[in-house]
């Protein structure tokens, strides 16, 4: 996979009980490249991804964008 400046991709792995490697390999064309890998373990549950939110739920969604409107997720004062 080539990815193009900003690009993104996923990782993912067998989460079957097995004992798996993985293999990652990176090539930069500039040595300005820059690179974020991050990891965790499965939620096992279903997610609903929406513009900047992802909840379980098209309804908590909707709730995420009403509280974001309404000023609930300015960062607290000092």
């Amino acid at each position: 996979m080539n990815l193009k400046k900003h690009g993104v991709a996923t990782l993912t792995y067998k989460d079957d009980g097995e004992s798996h490697t993985s293999e990652f390999m990176i090539k930069a064309n500039s040595r300005r490249s820059k690179v974020l890998v991050y990891s965790g373990t499965t939620f096992k549950e279903e997610i609903m991804p929406y513009g900047p939110f992802v909840m379980n739920t098209m309804e908590e969604i909707k709730q995420a964008y009403r509280d974001f409107h309404s000023g609930r997720f300015r960062p607290s004062a000092v």
